[in-house]
């Protein structure tokens, strides 16, 4: 949403769940890809004329975070913002030679005086159909609230106490 908000012109959601790839589409994706059934660094490099500019890893997977690292194109930057294993490994040969930056990021490295407004301006323009990817479970759902997130049934899924 936020890269369709910013103009963003090839956008590139990679993702195993069908639900989950189809609801990008929708929210301004330009192509998906399933993992399990592509070479994701080569249709990377195909769909983004030899390699992304920017990277986005919500997964916390080292295996994926290598992965998206090889998408990238010359001085291309990667932010990591899914938290999982501590420890990654990374052709380190690649980052050198294709001048690439690998960052992480909390909270969208945000000011809240300036992004909060942003963030409402863009919900009262349309573009941030928040409705579209957060589903509230009761706190005593928390069970199927996971399940949900796994199977693709919900992106977000928010306990309320």
């Amino acid at each position: 949403m936020a890269a369709r908000a910013e103009e963003v012109g090839t956008i590139v959601a990679v993702d195993p769940v069908l639900g989950r790839r189809e609801l990008a589409l929708r929210l301004g994706a330009t192509a998906t890809l399933d993992p399990a059934a592509v070479d994701v660094v080569e249709a990377v490099r195909e769909l983004t004329d030899g390699g992304a500019s920017h990277g986005l890893d919500t997964s916390g997977i080292p295996a994926v975070i290598a992965e998206a690292a090889l998408a990238l194109g010359h001085a291309g930057t990667l932010v990591l913002v899914g938290l999982g294993t501590p420890q990654l490994t990374v052709d380190v040969d690649d980052i050198m030679r294709g001048g690439k930056t690998l960052r992480g990021c909390i909270e969208g490295d945000a000011r809240p005086q300036k992004f909060i407004p942003y963030l409402l301006e863009l919900r009262a323009k349309g573009l941030l159909p928040l409705e579209e990817i957060v589903r509230t479970y009761p706190f005593a759902d928390i069970d199927r609230a996971a399940a949900d997130s796994r199977s693709g049934a919900t992106v977000k899924p928010v306990l309320v106490f």
